[in-house]
């Protein structure tokens, strides 16, 4: 069960979970850029990258070191009004259910939310991160997308990175 506590998981903090949000609105990138670009080969790669490490992740979340905060996962909604990615936060997994929260507006679905709480299949998880002393580890769709950003705004988004390609 959720603790209302720890928001963000176990030994996270609503101050942390506030963080991952902002993080979220401070990416460069549109969480729809992915859903709208489905023929991108760099951006499937990043997907089939983010999905191929997921186990990572949930191995990570289920037992984060003291540095470790920020978790969040990009969920790809599809309704009747368009297809878009959302990064969901206050993530909690039990077996294979997975419950999250939506933690940015959505542009062109009109099914979810901003904080609106989820139980997504793990067909819609597109992509992952988490933070470990500041600095990001997965979000594979930034990486893929850096590549194309003018160099001092890639240089930026790279210095967050735990482990910059």
């Amino acid at each position: 069960m959720l603790n209302p506590k720890f928001p963000c998981g176990p030994g996270h903090t609503l101050r942390n979970f506030l963080r991952s949000i902002l993080l979220v609105l401070a990416l460069p990138l549109s969480a729809s850029i992915l859903a709208e670009a489905p023929d991108d080969a760099d951006l499937a790669a990043a997907v089939e990258k983010a999905r191929a490490t997921l186990p990572h992740f949930w191995n990570t979340l289920a037992n984060p070191t003291a540095n470790q905060e920020s978790f969040m996962i990009k969920v790809r909604i599809v309704d009747a009004s368009a297809t878009e990615d959302f990064w969901c936060g206050r993530i909690h997994k039990e077996a294979e259910l997975v419950r999250c929260t939506i933690a940015n507006e959505p542009k062109k679905v009109q099914s979810v939310s901003f904080g609106q709480e989820i139980s997504p299949k793990s067909t819609q998880i597109v992509d992952w991160m988490y933070r470990d002393n500041g600095y990001i580890h997965g979000n594979y769709t930034m990486r893929a997308l850096i590549k194309r950003m003018p160099s001092e705004k890639a240089e930026f988004y790279r210095s967050m990175l735990a482990d910059p390609e």
